[in-house]
């Protein structure tokens, strides 16, 4: 391509018409419900920035619609990527719908983000799957649960408020706990 930029031109597969799990209801999120919702959520155009760990595993061998563009920093895993890289997005490409999905651990490295993300007028969605810490180093890189890859639990919804402007913008930050909740949620 002229922009020098490598282009993924793979077709995404087709998806099942209906993800969502039998059983979805009111009990406990669980990964596979909220990746159903959240496939049923994505239109064609989006753009869907993941950090490496909670969101990029399952966006990057899932089906997709086509058009939409999924960014994901691959090279050096690094964690807090995401919404740094969401506010270049939207930037570039403020015509389209941005949703940037980010682990509790990454948000955590580049929080302030949020803040000019809202100067800016942009306004991606930012779902923050709270994982209890870093699990992709104790699941996939060290195998045994580490002391030091338990992080503080923020208070997510909670951002949106405290990165407002004195009430310029007004984001709505939810918490979601059920699979009943996701798709009202979205």
């Amino acid at each position: 391509p002229a922009t020098g930029r490598p282009q993924d031109d793979t077709p995404a597969p087709t998806r099942p018409a209906s993800a969502v799990p039998a059983g979805s209801g009111r009990g406990a999120l669980t990964q596979d419900e909220f990746w159903a919702y959240f496939w049923d959520y994505l239109q064609p155009g989006d753009v869907v920035v993941t950090d490496p760990g909670s969101g990029s595993f399952p966006l990057a061998s899932a089906s997709r619609p086509d058009g939409v563009t999924l960014l994901n920093q691959k090279t050096w895993a690094a964690i807090g990527w995401a919404l740094p890289a969401a506010l270049g997005a939207e930037i570039a490409a403020p015509d389209r719908r941005h949703v940037v999905v980010i682990g509790d651990g990454a948000i955590a490295l580049t929080v302030q983000e949020l803040s000019t993300i809202a100067r800016e007028g942009c306004s991606p969605l930012v779902v923050v799957v709270n994982n209890g810490g870093y699990l992709i180093e104790d699941l996939a890189i060290y195998g045994v649960h580490l002391d030091c890859d338990d992080i503080w639990v923020w208070d997510y919804p909670a951002l949106a408020a405290a990165f407002d402007d004195r009430g310029r913008y007004q984001p709505l930050g939810l918490r979601v706990t059920t699979a009943a909740e996701v798709p009202e949620a979205l």
